[in-house]
């Protein structure tokens, strides 16, 4: 098992320093629609995908939050917005210390998709890619920072 001190080294290889996280991206869904891939009960929660991209590359991540009556989806993922123009190893270091103001789900989400990211950029022929229009069409909200 790989501990945060082999991880962070392993993030500052120079083809992953000298990658800065570009566009950011969240998607908010019904979780109704796809209830068959979520475990409790799909009409008391919100879920989507967040996306970090660079050199044209995507690091996926997805969430679940449990119901939060007017929930506000530009509000929740601003906080983000400081990762944009950092490489993912400043990304990592920088959200190490977010748990307790970002909340566990969103820090455990950035977290996940900058490794993703990280993984895709050192093998780009095995990114996953997702129709742009596909997510739109699905989506009950969305924010691009």
């Amino acid at each position: 098992m790989l501990n945060l001190t082999d991880l962070l080294s392993e993030l500052k290889q120079p083809e992953l320093s000298n990658s800065k996280i570009g566009n950011l991206e969240i998607y908010q869904y019904d979780c109704a629609l796809i209830e068959n891939r979520v475990t409790v009960n799909s009409d008391k929660c919100t879920c989507g995908l967040f996306k970090i991209s660079s050199h044209g590359i995507d690091g996926w991540a997805e969430y679940k939050l449990p119901e939060v009556q007017h929930f506000d989806l530009i509000h929740w993922a601003s906080v983000f917005m400081p990762l944009r123009g950092l490489s993912i190893y400043e990304g990592m270091i920088y959200i190490q210390n977010k748990n307790e103001p970002w909340g566990p789900i969103r820090k455990t989400l950035v977290e996940s998709a900058l490794m993703n990211l990280s993984t895709n950029l050192q093998n780009p022929s095995n990114s996953m890619s997702l129709e742009r229009s596909h997510l739109f069409t699905r989506s009950q909200a969305y924010f691009s920072f």
